[in-house]
């Protein structure tokens, strides 16, 4: 049986389109890389950092997701997106701890790795590569940072090449 590991935090998205409030949604490339697996009757691992408000994800509470509850916090990511005429703004309102991952259950494993905001180091990815089947993961939130306004800026840090 395929073994899939997703890792990173989820993330509150409060979406506005111009100066209208639309409502908030739970997202983040976590929540988006778990939806094709999930649709194909995939079992999936999800190590993240578990806050309430994963409670109210109704689509994380089935039988193909087993979700790691061994780091707890009330903080959530939160990221205010406004879409207007002139393209998309992103602002960060939060930021959810770091995952500390410690220990790995499974070796020939899938891992996705999902950053949001650089909760996972890159040093991660040196510690499971050689267990690992496949090691995928999405760049962005590895080169995201707060900027002026509590806007999110991308900036490569050195040492993403190690």
């Amino acid at each position: 049986m395929m073994k899939v590991i997703l890792v990173g935090n989820f993330t509150l998205d409060k979406i506005w389109i111009n100066n209208e409030f639309l409502g908030e949604k739970l997202g983040g490339g976590i929540y988006y890389s778990l939806l094709p697996f999930l649709h194909k009757g995939i079992n999936v691992r999800i190590q993240c950092v578990f806050n309430p408000y994963l409670y109210n994800a109704k689509e994380l509470w089935n039988d193909k997701v087993l979700l790691c509850r061994n780091q707890f916090s009330t903080e959530i990511t939160t990221f205010r997106l406004i879409y207007s005429r002139d393209g998309r703004k992103l602002f960060v309102e939060n930021i959810a701890p770091s995952i500390m991952l410690t220990q790995f259950d499974y070796d020939e494993a899938i891992y996705v790795l999902n950053p949001v905001m650089n909760e996972i180091s890159i040093n991660l990815i040196k510690t499971i590569r050689p267990n690992a089947l496949l090691v995928s993961s999405d760049i962005q939130g590895y080169i995201r940072e707060v900027g002026e306004n509590n806007i999110v800026i991308y900036k490569v840090p050195s040492n993403i090449n190690d």
